[in-house]
């Protein structure tokens, strides 16, 4: 569970950082 729960706050950073990068 707890390798699960880093991946998926992985993914929502890189996400997060795709968007910024793709607005500004």
């Amino acid at each position: 569970m707890s390798l699960w729960s880093e991946l998926v706050q992985f993914l929502t950073l890189k996400t997060w950082l795709s968007l910024q990068l793709f607005l500004f």
